[in-house]
């Protein structure tokens, strides 16, 4: 389980991207997300190397596939 806050300190916050290294898998199985207001989100088989943005409850939107360059 890894947790994100928006803690920081004057002028400033902490990051809100989570990275998970899941070795050789192709996919993640589950994603479970418990947002602040006690709502819940899953996702099933998410793919690996990618960036994804999760935003409340809508729908992931795909930021970056890894073997895109930059």
């Amino acid at each position: 389980m890894m947790q994100v806050g928006a803690e920081g300190s004057y002028l400033s916050q902490s990051p809100t991207d989570l990275h998970f290294g899941l070795g050789e898998a192709e996919k993640a199985d589950l994603i479970e997300i418990v947002w602040p207001d006690g709502s819940e989100a899953k996702h099933e088989n998410v793919t690996t190397d990618q960036i994804v943005e999760y935003v409340g409850a809508v729908q992931p939107r795909l930021l970056r596939h890894r073997d895109e360059s930059d």
